[in-house]
């Protein structure tokens, strides 16, 4: 007889009533996660898949795959081009311009590449346009003297466990540290590219460092093929401000050159709370006011995120009534190198085994979500088995590199459970405003709460134009979807993230503060009006006008940023 959700009630059961009991052994969790596994993928159609999302004619090829997990179509063999060199991009660049085609770039696909690299919302692959995968342009060069890095721009910031070109060897991360240097700040996750994760304006979770203040300069492919090198130490260094976040739409980074920091280790713990009552012992309540000001011998939320002391910080908030809300606290800061080594990889895995049984369980659930096997036996096993993964009163410490450390979502891989995510990027003083409209939100529209977890993020003032932070530092809102099919056995269809994510834009547009959207992740249904753009955007008239001298033909612009851009026709 084929396994079924039955199976999986006594399972939980047993295991839920040894963790109420003691914290269990990372085995009893691997062991836990190994059954329900065996369970889930044994389930047959149609609640589980017979083939993969987007299948590509290049199969071999682990990256391009990936692109099929948001909808992609096939692409045509010939339309996607690996250069080598940097002239190669160049003359693909040239002969664009030359056809009046369009050239875009595949990363490591972490964005939104159905809205990004092809025609939204259709998704069909247009006959007029070249992909460019910088996977086979890769690599390091370190200026020891000068404390530098020339960067090729398709050089992962680590490895890319899609990627079958990238390695840790080969990542900018090991070769950094191999040569005794580090940079200010990573993000949670460390697959991207380094030319992806700068145009598109990310960053990782500190309001001491960023990623931005090692960007010394960095060399671009312009819309007519021409080479430009832009520094912030130009005599006029307005192009290297415009362009350097500007997802593309000024042309192709090929090279970014780093300042470097001397290597770091960084120590800190993670603790797991509950949201109410408050209380300065994290085992009891929460040591910290999401909501509002101090209060009760616990600082408010405002003030925990600009403490020195929280050199880098993020939170993650699962607000499910049934858990009961509950949240995880990350905290570190730099120490010497060379002390000892605590290693992250046990609650890294328990992290990945939490997302890979926990959120599979739901996953389940939704695929049946239009039968009557949901009621409330299901809800209550799917919030034991989250409280089996995210225990309360957990605390754990770590200390190492800080390359193994500052990705602190590492575990959580984009090919693990399809997911999408929409960043609401907040003036930090607002943190508080923005926590309870994110809980009002929640208490008037159940079906905002979703599957996953919010993680609140900080990030640093940037100077560059086109980045979120350009106007001060910033509390984020990291609001996560786990995606699932919309007909049962369909292979083809998947539920509209962009519907999920409406609500929180509309909410917060009519009650929340003011915030701006990360442009690699999905945006405000009417980013594109021009008052939202100029108040978001300062430099937005000026950085117009140059990405039209720039990009003339419009070689690199999308439908997609055309429409949120509002970028007028080509003459």
């Amino acid at each position: 007889m084929s396994p079924s959700f039955k199976d999986v009630v006594p399972l939980v059961e047993h295991y839920h009533a040894l963790s109420k009991q003691r914290v269990l052994a990372i085995s009893e969790v691997q062991e836990l996660s190994s059954k329900l596994e065996h369970i889930f993928s044994s389930i047959p159609p149609p609640a589980r898949r017979s083939v993969p999302w987007g299948y590509t004619p290049d199969s071999s090829d682990s990256k391009e795959n990936t692109l099929g997990n948001s909808g992609i179509n096939p692409f045509p063999p010939d339309a996607l081009h690996k250069p080598t060199s940097e002239q190669e991009i160049i003359d693909i660049v040239k002969k664009a311009y030359e056809a009046r085609s369009q050239v875009r770039v595949i990363g490591a696909a972490h964005s939104s590449p159905s809205n990004i690299i092809l025609d939204a919302p259709q998704g069909v692959f247009p006959k007029n346009v070249v992909l460019i995968s910088l996977t086979k342009y890769r690599g390091v060069s370190i200026d020891k003297d000068k404390k530098l890095a020339i960067v090729k721009a398709g050089t992962n910031l680590d490895k890319d466990p899609e990627e079958s070109d990238s390695t840790t060897e080969n990542g900018l991360a090991f070769q950094l540290q191999q040569a005794g240097f580090a940079l200010p700040e990573l993000g949670g996750i460390t697959h991207q590219t380094i030319g992806g994760f700068l145009s598109t304006g990310s960053a990782g979770g500190s309001l001491l460092y960023s990623f931005h203040d090692a960007v010394y300069g960095f060399t671009i492919i312009d819309g007519t093929g021409t080479k430009h090198v832009f520094s912030r130490d130009d005599p006029d260094p307005t192009l290297f401000y415009a362009t350097g976040v500007s997802v593309g739409l000024c042309g192709i980074i090929t090279e970014v050159t780093l300042s470097l920091t001397p290597t770091f280790n960084v120590a800190g713990t993670q603790q797991t709370s509950p949201v109410q009552p408050l209380n300065a012992n994290w085992k009891v309540g929460c040591p910290v006011n999401l909501y509002g000001p101090a209060a009760d011998g616990v600082p408010g939320i405002v003030d925990y995120f600009k403490d020195p002391a929280n050199e880098y910080m993020r939170m993650l908030y699962w607000p499910q009534p049934d858990l009961p809300p509950r949240v995880q606290i990350w905290t570190g800061k730099r120490v010497p190198p060379g002390g000892p080594i605590k290693k992250y990889d046990e609650l890294t895995l328990l992290q990945q085994i939490g997302a890979k049984t926990g959120l599979w369980l739901l996953w389940q659930l939704n695929y049946f979500r239009d039968k009557p096997v949901i009621g409330a036996i299901e809800k209550e096993i799917a919030a034991k088995i989250l409280n089996i993964f995210l225990p309360l009163g957990e605390s754990v410490t770590f200390s190492d590199i800080w390359s193994a450390i500052i990705p602190m979502d590492n575990a959580i891989k984009d090919t693990l459970l399809p997911s999408c995510f929409a960043e609401f990027w907040i003036d930090v003083d607002k943190a508080a405003d923005a926590t309870k409209t994110l809980r009002a939100l929640n208490q008037s529209d159940s079906g905002t709460i979703g599957n996953f977890f919010t993680e609140f993020y900080s990030a640093k003032k940037s100077p560059f134009w086109l980045s979120p932070s350009y106007t001060g530092d910033k509390f984020r809102l990291d609001v996560n979807f786990f995606q699932y099919d919309t007909e049962l056995g369909s292979v083809t269809k998947r539920s509209d993230p962009a519907k999920f994510f409406r609500p929180y834009f509309e909410y917060f547009d009519k009650h929340g503060p003011k915030y701006r959207c990360h442009l690699g992740k999905y945006v405000a249904p009417n980013f594109g009006n021009l008052e939202r753009l100029r108040s978001s955007y300062p430099k937005y008239d000026e950085w117009m006008q140059i990405r039209a001298t720039l990009d003339p033909r419009q070689v690199f612009v999308t439908p997609y940023w055309r429409e949120h851009f509002l970028i007028p026709p080509a003459f």
